[in-house]
């Protein structure tokens, strides 16, 4: 799976800064922005063009949360559309020691050619 790919840090400020981070969260409700970037990528068109990712970006992803459907979705919504889909059908959502976080997935939002 993919957590056996995940590496320690060798930061020695690493564990300092998220618990700064940490402590400096007033609320229990989170948004994550998630970007899939293809090897070779490099402009902000490019990366927002991928419509789909690779099978490793769909473990990380299976990690983090679960997939929702976002038409009438009761928990925190992070500010994506609940009503009309006008932000897609469905997002990663994910309820952790009293956290909420809703992901913001690039390859989940409504793709249009001309933006």
């Amino acid at each position: 799976g993919f957590t056996s790919k995940l590496q320690r840090t060798t930061c020695p400020k690493a564990a300092e800064t998220l618990v700064g981070l940490d402590k400096s969260f007033n609320s229990r409700q989170l948004k994550v922005g998630l970007l899939y970037v293809k090897s070779g990528q490099m402009t902000e068109e490019e990366i927002f063009n991928n419509q789909e990712g690779s099978r490793n970006f769909q473990d990380f992803m299976d990690e983090l949360g679960s997939l929702v459907t976002l038409k009438e979705f009761k928990g925190y919504r992070g500010g994506l559309d609940v009503e009309h889909e006008q932000t897609g059908e469905r997002s990663l959502y994910r309820e952790w020691s009293g956290y909420e976080v809703m992901f913001h997935v690039s390859t989940l939002l409504p793709h249009n050619n001309s933006d």
